[in-house]
């Protein structure tokens, strides 16, 4: 079929090239027009348009996801936001009031290391039947034959002392303490929880790990589609630390079988439930009733037994400032608020005594560089 245009209509055509002029019995000044060529111009058209938004499209989204991981990296690798403003009496948490000043008073006072006093509260310790050397599950103080003996490796802690030890938790006191130096300066750094060491906090909590504990809760955050990848990420901080985990927990089978298979420097190992136990009996008669005792208060306990110098940070358990009086997140990471199965005020009154004693240092605010 063909389509006779005349000059003006053929005007509108947009693409020459499609455009054939022939010599008919019309006038000269006729134009002759193909249509299979016109629907083959249309047809091209067509797919540029198409391939143009296609191009526009995935455009617009790799940018919008560009920008949300930058957003999302950002929000990682930086410390939370907080108020320092100071807050009224009105606005304290409730029942530490008296605590903070009971702390400021004391804080003001120069520390000094008492060795008789370090030394009495050890052998309290080991009268009560605690002995470090139990902490780890080994082969040499569990019966052979269970399910987890084969798992087992060799005590990291067996016939080992050091001479400065920091035990770091996560409160938010250590947001913005510039105490990061000064925990790695020590000769063996323990940790709660696997907490995050990357971009800006390492700043503030230090970067180094010796001992780093791990709850099954912390675990089960973990994605289980991707778990060996993750867990794997997860421990890349900690390099070759020991990683104390509590036993015979399917997940914590699970996460060690990983971490053995896939090579990783770190150490996994069992805590021992007959240690954990004499120490809870220990501080519980010593006012502790919780219905479980914080990972922090049972690593202060054992670092007693493997340190000679025990410097303690991030144990403030509450939330407004000891003396800038503002307010300060749970953790130094974020403001998860925790589960009431622990008595931390009660945990850091205790402590408190034990620094006024000079039997360990509780760091409080910033570090000096």
């Amino acid at each position: 079929m063909i389509i006779i245009w005349n000059d003006r209509e053929l005007k509108s055509l947009s693409h020459p090239a499609l455009i054939t002029k022939y010599k008919t019995g019309c006038e000269s000044g006729d134009w002759l027009y193909h249509s299979e060529a016109r629907a083959k111009w249309n047809s091209t058209l067509e797919m540029k348009s198409f391939i143009i938004c296609v191009v526009i499209c995935l455009g617009t989204l790799m940018t919008t996801l560009f920008w949300a991981k930058l957003d999302r990296w950002e929000e990682l690798h930086q410390l939370p936001r907080m108020r320092r403003q100071p807050m009224r009496p009105s606005q304290y948490c409730k029942g530490c009031q008296k605590l903070i000043q009971n702390t400021t008073d004391i804080y003001s006072k120069r520390w000094q290391r008492l060795r008789g006093y370090y030394t009495q509260f050890r052998l309290k310790m080991q009268n009560e039947g605690i002995d470090v050397e139990d902490a780890i599950i080994s082969k040499t103080n569990f019966p052979v034959g269970s399910n987890i003996t084969e798992k087992l490796m060799r005590n990291p802690l067996f016939n080992k002392t050091w001479d400065t030890c920091s035990v770091v938790g996560n409160g938010g006191i250590l947001f913005d303490s510039h105490c990061g130096k000064k925990i790695d300066s020590a000769d063996f750094v323990i940790r709660c929880n696997l907490p995050p060491l990357h971009g800006t906090f390492g700043k503030h909590v230090g970067t180094k790990s010796s001992f780093v504990t791990a709850n099954p809760s912390i675990l089960r955050k973990i994605q289980k589609e991707n778990y060996s990848e993750e867990i794997m990420e997860k421990m890349k901080p900690y390099d070759d630390a020991i990683i104390a985990l509590p036993d015979q927990n399917p997940l914590v089978f699970e996460t060690i079988s990983i971490l053995r298979e896939l090579k990783s420097p770190s150490r996994p190992v069992f805590l021992n439930p007959k240690y954990m136990s004499k120490l809870t009996d220990f501080w519980r008669s010593r006012g502790v009733k919780a219905a479980r005792l914080s990972s922090g208060l049972f690593m202060v306990s054992m670092a007693l037994e493997l340190c000679r110098n025990v410097h303690v940070y991030g144990f403030w358990p509450f939330s407004i400032h000891p003396f800038g009086l503002y307010f300060l997140p749970h953790h130094y990471y974020d403001d998860t608020l925790p589960r009431k199965f622990h008595k931390m005020p009660v945990e850091f009154d205790l402590l408190l005594q034990l620094h006024t004693q000079g039997v360990i240092r509780i760091q409080l605010g910033a570090c000096r560089e």
